[in-house]
């Protein structure tokens, strides 16, 4: 049957109970408590581009709000949130689920992920095996799941079916937008994708955090990066907001490659801008945020020859 054309304002009221009602039970977050304070701690229905260069942290980020949102549900939480893996083959994202859950060895100094490779043998691989699922599987349970598809279509169509099976989907990242299948040339594409990830975000009511690059030629610690990731324009007009990745150089202009900073552009929320630097947790692979004034690293002058 086809949807009505036109509505009273009256029969909107059984869906909007229905879905807030929904939506209460499962939250998604940043883990950042300024930003998340900045979107009233509700990020569902909103499209966020996460724009930076290589080794900026964007997957990092993207991967650590995917995870953090998605363990130690207890079984009565039947929301879910969804990594699409472009980027990486399966074996290397598990290595950094691994990272994120058990951290460094301490005994070894041992990431965990290596010390679980060179723990395994053939003799112990069975038991390995199990260890490692129940131990998942206790984590996240249903809650986190993985897909490799890069076709918009496909992944709506998940998403939908998932919420007919009663699954709260709450979030969906997506690593990255370049791993998306071409629809014409660059702009044609940015354009499609950009307002596919919108309808997604609107129509299922999540949270859909997408990772954009920037040209090589963007200075690596520019902090407003809300024009400047490939085919911003498009990316700019459908984005209710944006979060820029970027560098943070000492004096002598070297990276201090411990710290990121970080710039939200709460564009369709509150109009602000909010800034935050961030400390790289080499245990567990994440961003933590920090207690340094933003401040204390002012933005560069980029003067001209």
């Amino acid at each position: 049957m086809s949807e009505k054309l036109f509505y009273k304002t009256s029969e909107l009221v059984d869906t909007w109970v229905d879905l807030t009602l929904r939506d209460k039970e499962g939250s998604y977050l940043t883990g950042i408590e300024e930003f998340d304070k900045e979107f009233d701690y509700s990020l569902r229905g909103k499209f966020i581009a996460l724009i930076g260069k290589g080794g900026s942290g964007k997957s990092m980020f993207g991967l650590q709000v995917s995870t953090g949102n998605s363990v130690g549900k207890d079984d009565n939480d039947k929301s879910c949130g969804i990594f699409m893996n472009g980027e990486m083959s399966n074996n290397n994202l598990l290595d950094r689920v691994f990272d994120f859950q058990f951290g460094e060895i301490h005994q070894e100094k041992k990431r965990a992920s290596k010390h679980f490779k060179d723990s395994l043998t053939e003799g112990n691989a069975n038991s390995y095996k199990k260890q490692l699922k129940d131990q998942l599987n206790d984590f996240y349970k249903d809650s986190l799941l993985i897909t490799n598809s890069s076709d918009l279509i496909e992944i709506g169509k998940g998403i939908r079916e998932l919420q007919n099976k009663k699954k709260n989907i709450v979030g969906l990242v997506i690593d990255s937008s370049s791993m998306m299948d071409s629809k014409g040339d660059s702009k044609e594409s940015a354009e499609y994708y950009s307002k596919g990830f919108k309808k997604i975000a609107n129509t299922y009511n999540i949270c859909v955090l997408v990772i954009y690059h920037t040209p090589k030629s963007v200075p690596s610690d520019k902090r407003d990066l809300s024009e400047e990731s490939k085919d911003s324009v498009t990316v700019f007009n459908n984005a209710d907001a944006m979060i820029s990745f970027s560098s943070i150089l000492d004096e002598d202009g070297r990276k201090i490659n411990d710290l990121k900073y970080l710039q939200l552009f709460a564009k369709r929320i509150t109009g602000g801008y909010v800034d935050k630097v961030c400390r790289v947790n080499t245990s567990h692979l994440v961003l933590e945020p920090t207690n340094i004034p933003p401040e204390s690293f002012p933005e560069r002058e980029v003067k001209g020859f």
